[in-house]
């Protein structure tokens, strides 16, 4: 039998065991009916919801996302500045957030989600001095706004307006774009754009199409005087007279950086698989992978290039002239222009006629050629009659380049020793070497 203590001590232990259970039931019952068995009332136990806040300068260049916790917040604390949501022109104190937003420095951005917002840009002086930016890819219907039935897309300003705003694509792309306008000047997704800043932009043309015109011709804008064209690109093929480029036709007082064209070009005069002339412009850290058709004054970068600096660029195409005046990388350059760090890997150069053709510049009229390389079997030669790699001025090194072979070519120390290439991640030192990429040819930082 048990003693009268230890009959104390047994109860209270049986008390004590059932109280627990008793608490361990309610508390089961209790996430049960506030969620915590499925996921029909989630919401009362669910965590707070995080967004993130996209600033932007008065460039509609982004600064920095951040992210942010919803509810309301006061945009002084998470970023000094005056700062304005899209389509307005009050500066925000406070903003209650209950999705991902963008943050503007400057007052009534336009945020283009459609093909009807994008074609609406040309209609008149007010909408082609605006600031825009794309928060989607736009693949373009030739039935929809912007399109003339036979004639296709209608370009954004012209030589009487011009596109005189800010154009971010924001990484985002433009597809289905088609041109047929043989006859026309300043031809492109924009025609003509003057101080102006097209970046961050994708341009697309449909397949089994072109963009066509006669003049000033050019994947993303026909004519650009003063603008800055910047982290953008074309694909496919381009038609036109002259004045004729992969990225534009013309460009004046312009910079152009980091970018790229592929595809194919063709026309007659002032040819380029980036632009088809510059002038008092600046282009950087940039390529070509376009095959070129034309007569004169053709580049694998540039058909001709006056008063300009042209460094850092690469030419991968097959370029073929009728006439002469063709190189790699430019056609011609004069009044003291330079072109530096540029290699050309277009197998074949082709020039038919009585005047110079070479790997890298077709004539130098005056300007600095220097710290250029050249795939060594295109090699020269006082031959013109139309053979593949058939060039002038075969002695002189600023026009051929220093040759050198493909295993050469893709050897990062080809390119520092003593030339002082800069590899690194960055706008200055933007050069890279990886077997895995480009085919082991050197390539730049950015198309990581």
């Amino acid at each position: 039998m048990l003693s009268s203590m230890t009959k104390s001590k047994a109860l209270f232990l049986f008390k004590f065991k059932a109280f627990s259970l008793v608490i361990a039931f309610f508390l089961s019952f209790s996430l049960i009916g506030c969620g915590g068995g499925g996921d029909s009332s989630s919401s009362n136990n669910s965590p707070d919801i995080t967004y993130s806040v996209s600033f932007y300068d008065e460039n509609l260049d982004l600064i920095e996302a951040i992210p942010v916790e919803q509810g309301n917040i006061d945009i002084a604390d998470i970023k000094l500045g005056v700062w304005y949501k899209a389509s307005e022109n009050t500066p925000l104190a406070t903003l209650n957030l209950n999705s991902d937003t963008a943050l503007y420095a400057v007052a009534n951005i336009v945020e283009i989600t459609s093909q009807d917002e994008l074609a609406f840009i040309k209609n008149n002086s007010a909408t082609l001095e605006g600031k825009y930016i794309l928060l989607n890819d736009i693949p373009l219907n030739e039935n929809g706004a912007g399109f003339e039935d036979t004639l296709g897309w209608i370009p954004i300003g012209n030589n009487l307006y011009r596109f005189t705003g800010i154009f971010n694509g924001n990484g985002h792309k433009i597809t289905n774009l088609w041109i047929n306008r043989q006859s026309d000047y300043h031809i492109g997704l924009f025609g003509f754009a003057n101080n102006a800043q097209i970046k961050n932009l994708g341009v697309e043309i449909a397949e089994g199409k072109s963009i066509s015109g006669y003049s000033h011709v050019g994947g993303i804008v026909g004519y650009a005087s003063n603008v800055n064209i910047i982290n953008s690109y074309s694909k496919g093929n381009i038609n036109g007279n002259d004045y004729v480029g992969g990225i534009v036709g013309n460009a004046d007082y312009t910079n152009m950086a980091n970018s790229y064209s592929t595809g194919n070009i063709n026309g007659e005069w002032y040819i380029g698989g980036i632009a088809g002339e510059v002038s008092d412009t600046n282009m950087a850290n940039s390529y070509s992978k376009v095959n070129i058709n034309g007569n004169r004054y053709i580049g694998g970068i540039v058909g001709e290039a006056q008063y300009s600096n042209i460094i850092n660029v690469y030419s991968t195409g097959n370029i073929n002239g009728n006439y002469y005046y063709i190189g790699g990388i430019a056609g011609d350059i004069v009044s003291s222009s330079n072109i530096s760090n540029s290699v050309a890997i277009n197998s074949p150069v082709i020039g038919r006629g009585s005047g110079p053709v070479n790997r890298v510049v077709g004539y130098i009229y005056s300007g600095i050629v220097s710290n250029n390389f050249a795939l060594d079997i295109m090699v020269g030669g006082e031959n013109y009659n139309g053979l593949a790699n058939s060039f002038s001025y075969s002695g002189d090194i600023r026009y051929h380049g220093i040759g050198r072979s493909i295993e050469e070519l893709k050897t990062r120390n080809t390119y520092e020793t003593g030339l002082g290439w800069k590899f690194g991640d960055n706008d200055t030192a933007p050069w890279k070497i990886d077997s895995n990429k480009n085919n082991g040819l050197p390539y730049f930082y950015w198309q990581d």
